[in-house]
């Protein structure tokens, strides 16, 4: 900037007198957040106001004093550390997290409105030898019972990386200490969810909740011998600290108040200076992930890694797998053969075109074993791509009098195990395929086929599922079939190809040799169809010889099949 000054000299004078005075305004480009705070036009900074009784407690803050500052208790931490800072109605105020509601409009340290207020189970408890218990049948623990839509929240905070966490919660109907509407419903059945969330405690809308951290298929099925549930800490717990939550909830329908017992086990993998790492120790974890299911697998923790359990094959006879997070479940593959031979070829895993394979004798448990409510059975087919179709249709076994009864609820899933994928479940899943049609009925039938949008998956799992409220065991067969469309078209090729070798004659004669005299059977059809069947004769040789990759392969797979049953 330039400041010129234009002077005007008095007569008799070499020198005028002057004062030049320079005012900025450092506020007039910027302003503060209006009703905030004010700019000081010396400095250019906004002073942010203060709250009437607490001078010294700034209400905003930010450059530009558009941040709210709730008052922190005398800890120092914001919201009392179970909720954020927002701005409501031009105030700051908390808005607390679940399982917390504020107090004076700025501490989020009250249970929510009905609810217990959430316990907080320090680090140190939980990476010891026994882990953190909590019932509430425990002395001290009384009136802890989980009436209807109640829960209870378990707040951690993890310093250490990598952690690895598991969460057991057994549950039973509750036997005093709830209220009356619970009371009035003591023959019922409890019900509950036992959800691990991170940074808040479950959102009653499960707008929050995950899947991958809490035991969905065990809430779905009315579990209450165990629900399971395993998550670890990220990186950024070493640096900032990072916090979960464990939900115990009673659901609204349930039928019971719920009393439950808790256990919280964790366990870390380290790594010194020199990058050598040590793995976590399994004996640290649930029963159920520790052992994997008592030895059906492997339980490893390696550093960073986040599969727990490794699932063996049957050590008996090697005739089925062990799988699932905890290994706790059998997969058969079909058709049946020895998963610990390594002598099986490719044609003996996979199916045969236009066979059908039926449960108990070509896959399967040998000796039929009902399915009692809330059991699954599954199985595992490797088709490689390699057909036109799978056909699985699952019948029921039972007395005409249970199946007229309408007490059966079972259900057929087929579901893509491309890539790894994880066995079919009640969860939602739009790779799930069910007959739902059928699931009213006596039967049930999938069809999966090839086509130009969809080609048919290398691998599938078929579950049977006999649903928790069913009122009777599952007695089914289930049958699996595949089948090849061009197969058809290979058989009319073969059965066209010597009268159209004949037809092509025909036409050659009546063309170039028409001295020749062939027999009676070609003169009785006209020159016309012999151009027609002509026509069929290059068609059919052009699509055998075009078919689809697929073919040749089958048509391979049932000479080697029977060559190797031979």
């Amino acid at each position: 900037m330039y400041v010129g000054v234009l002077a005007q000299l008095k007569k008799g004078s070499a020198t005028s007198n002057y004062r030049l005075e320079l005012k900025i305004d450092k506020c007039n480009d910027f302003s503060c957040t209006v009703g905030n705070g004010n700019c000081n036009t010396a400095t250019g900074v906004c002073e942010c106001n203060t709250y009437p009784d607490q001078p010294d407690q700034p209400m905003w803050q930010g450059s530009s004093c558009n941040a709210p500052v709730c008052p922190a208790p005398a800890s120092g931490i914001e919201c009392s550390g179970n909720g954020v800072c927002q701005e409501i109605d031009g105030k700051p105020f908390c808005a607390c997290y679940p399982g917390y509601k504020k107090l004076n409009n700025t501490l989020c340290e009250l249970a929510a409105d009905g609810q217990l207020l959430p316990i907080s189970v320090m680090e140190n408890k939980i990476m010891s030898e026994s882990g953190y218990v909590f019932s509430t049948r425990f002395k001290g623990n009384e009136k802890t019972s989980l009436g209807l839509g109640k829960y209870q929240m378990f707040k951690m905070t993890f310093s250490t990386k990598f952690t690895t966490v598991t969460v057991n919660v057994t549950g039973e109907q509750a036997v005093d200490g709830v209220d009356a509407a619970a009371a009035a419903l003591q023959n019922g059945r409890p019900d509950m969810i036992v959800a691990v969330t991170d940074k808040t405690g479950l959102k009653m809308d499960f707008d929050n909740i995950d899947l991958n951290t809490m035991d969905y298929e065990g809430w779905v099925a009315r579990d209450l011998e165990s629900h399971d549930a395993l998550f670890k800490t990220s990186e950024k717990a070493a640096t900032d600290g990072e916090t979960w939550y464990v939900t115990v909830l009673s659901t609204a329908y349930a039928r019971s108040a719920l009393d439950y017992k808790l256990t919280i086990k964790g366990t870390k993998a380290d790594k010194d200076s020199d990058g050598a790492t040590t793995n976590g120790d399994c004996t640290r974890l649930s029963w159920e992930y520790g052992t994997c299911s008592g030895g059906q697998g492997t339980c490893s923790l390696p550093y960073a890694d986040e599969k727990v359990c490794e699932c063996k094959i049957d050590p008996d006879k090697g005739l089925y797998k062990y799988n699932g997070k905890t290994c706790g479940q059998k997969v058969f593959p079909v058709p049946s053969y020895k998963l610990d031979d390594p002598s099986v070829t490719d044609s003996i895993k996979m199916l045969v075109p236009g066979k059908s394979y039926v449960s108990g004798k070509e896959f399967g448990e040998a000796t039929a074993i009902d399915l009692e409510p809330g059991n699954w059975d599954y199985y595992v087919i490797d088709s490689r791509g390699a057909y036109n179709s799978l056909t699985f249709k699952m019948s029921v076994g039972n007395s005409d009098l249970v199946k007229s009864s309408g007490v059966l609820a079972p259900l057929l899933l087929v579901k893509s195990a491309e890539g790894g994928g994880s066995l079919p479940t009640l969860e939602t899943d739009p790779k799930t395929l069910f007959d739902f049609e059928g699931s009213r009925t006596n039967e049930q039938t999938i069809v999966v086929e090839n086509t130009e949008n969809e080609k048919i998956a290398n691998r599938y799992y078929v579950a049977v599922y006999n649903q928790r409220y069913s009122g009777a065991a599952l007695r089914y067969t289930l049958t699996i079939s595949s089948s090849l469309a061009n197969s058809v078209r290979c058989l009319c090729c073969c059965l066209l190809l010597p009268l159209c070798c004949l037809l092509f004659l025909y036409n050659l004669k009546v063309f170039f040799f028409p001295y020749f005299s062939p027999p009676p059977f070609f003169l009785s059809f006209p020159v016309i169809f012999s151009f027609f069947f002509s026509f069929v004769f290059l068609c059919s040789l052009f699509s055998l010889f075009s078919s689809e990759q697929a073919d040749l392969r089958i048509l391979s797979l049932q000479l080697t099949h029977i060559r190797v049953q031979r």
